[in-house]
C-alpha cells in the first residue's frame, strides 16, 4: 500500500476537522432584545405633544450650563379620545418607562458627548412630580390626578454634568389603562 495519499488525506482531514468546528463557532452568536407592551381593558392611540399641544417626536431640553439644570420641558401623552374605543371614564392609567438608558438618577446620556450629564424625568399628576428612574420606571395615574382631557403630563430637565458636549438619549413607554 501506498502511504502517500493516506498522509495526504490525514493532512487533508486535520485541516478540514478544525476548520468546520471553527465555522460552527463563527456562526453562533447571542443577544438580547426587549419586549414592551400593555394589556388595557380599553384600547387608546397615543400621542406625544408639547404642553401647547402641538405634536412632537423629540423633546427639546434647550441648553444648560456645565454643573447645572436646564429648564423643565413639560410634555403630554395624550389618548386619542375621539376614537369610539378610547372611553376613559373611570379608567386610571399606568405609565411605564424602559429601555438601557434608563439609570438610576434619570434618563442617561446616551450617544451625546456630555459625559456625566443626564435628563430628570418625572410624572407631573394635577397637584404633584414623581420622578422616574429605573429603580421607580412606573407611575399609576388616578382619573383624578389626569388632565381633564385624560391627558397624561410629564417634565424632562436636562441636568449637565462637568462635560460640555451634546445630550441626545432615547427610552420608551408604555400606557396601559385599568
Amino acid at each position: 500500500m501506498n502511504a502517500a495519499p493516506f498522509k495526504s488525506g490525514l493532512k487533508s482531514l486535520f485541516i478540514t476537522i478544525p476548520a468546520i468546528l471553527l465555522a460552527n463557532t463563527v456562526q453562533a452568536n447571542s443577544g438580547s432584545l426587549n419586549l414592551v407592551g400593555a394589556v388595557n381593558a380599553v384600547t387608546c392611540n397615543i400621542s406625544v405633544e408639547s404642553a401647547t399641544g402641538s405634536p412632537v417626536t423629540m423633546i427639546d431640553l434647550g441648553t444648560s450650563a456645565v454643573d447645572s439644570a436646564g429648564q423643565e420641558v413639560i410634555f403630554h401623552l395624550s389618548p386619542d379620545t375621539s376614537d369610539s374605543n378610547c372611553d376613559l371614564t373611570n379608567l386610571n392609567a399606568e405609565v411605564t418607562w424602559s429601555g438601557s438608558n434608563l439609570g438610576p438618577q434619570g434618563i442617561e446620556n446616551g450617544s451625546g458627548t456630555a459625559t456625566g450629564s443626564r435628563a430628570l424625568l418625572k410624572a407631573r399628576p394635577l397637584g404633584g412630580a414623581v420622578e422616574i428612574t429605573s429603580v421607580e420606571p412606573s407611575y399609576q395615574f388616578l382619573q383624578s390626578q389626569m388632565q381633564p382631557d385624560s391627558t397624561l403630563q410629564f417634565s424632562a430637565q436636562l441636568v449637565a454634568g462637568s462635560v460640555p458636549g451634546t445630550f441626545a438619549s432615547t427610552v420608551a413607554y408604555s400606557v396601559s389603562y385599568y
